[in-house]
């Protein structure tokens, strides 16, 4: 199931962007909305690497209900215009913003091998920090973070939402 929507893209204005980025909190478990699915990642924009884990103890993936609790690290971008998923999202300021990639990641979950090597297991993620400046009319009022798995052990899992906590995007 690959998300065609989705479309990798990078400026070379943006490539020399040397944010910094912070999240720390928790969404609605997708299956059990009074349950919550936590995160933690740091993001460094000069090298523009992502690191970064995610917990969900009841995740519906291809192959059923899972505890889905996985690593990930990899290459993200801030967003841009012509990205379809980023079309809406806050533009990259002082304070704000959204990244958007395809880290690999590796199960922490002992009863859920690996099916690959990290490199084959993929997540799609996009975290945007809305910095209040938005507006209720748009996709993005609030802090927002999709996670969908692409391949490996947890492929078929998609959550998204406004976490509590904070995702922090600074330039």
């Amino acid at each position: 199931m690959r998300r065609y929507w989705l479309v990798f893209g990078a400026v070379a204005l943006v490539l020399g962007s040397g944010c910094q980025a912070t999240g720390l909190g928790a969404i609605p478990s997708l299956l059990d909305p009074t349950d919550k699915a936590t995160f933690g990642f740091v993001y460094d924009g000069t090298t523009m690497t992502f690191s970064g884990s995610y917990h969900d103890r009841q995740g519906q993936t291809a192959f059923g209900v899972v505890d889905v609790a996985f690593k990930g690290t990899g290459v993200m971008r801030p967003c841009t215009a012509g990205e379809p998923v980023c079309a809406r999202a806050p533009a990259l300021g002082q304070k704000g913003g959204c990244l958007f990639g395809n880290p690999s990641y590796t199960s922490q979950n002992p009863r859920i091998p690996d099916l690959f090597p990290p490199e084959f297991q993929r997540v799609t993620l996009l975290v945007c920090d809305s910095d209040g400046s938005l507006g209720s009319s748009s996709p993005f009022p609030n802090d927002f973070i999709l996670i969908s798995v692409d391949t490996g052990p947890y492929e078929g899992y998609t959550n998204a939402g406004t976490p509590s906590g904070n995702i922090t995007v600074r330039s």
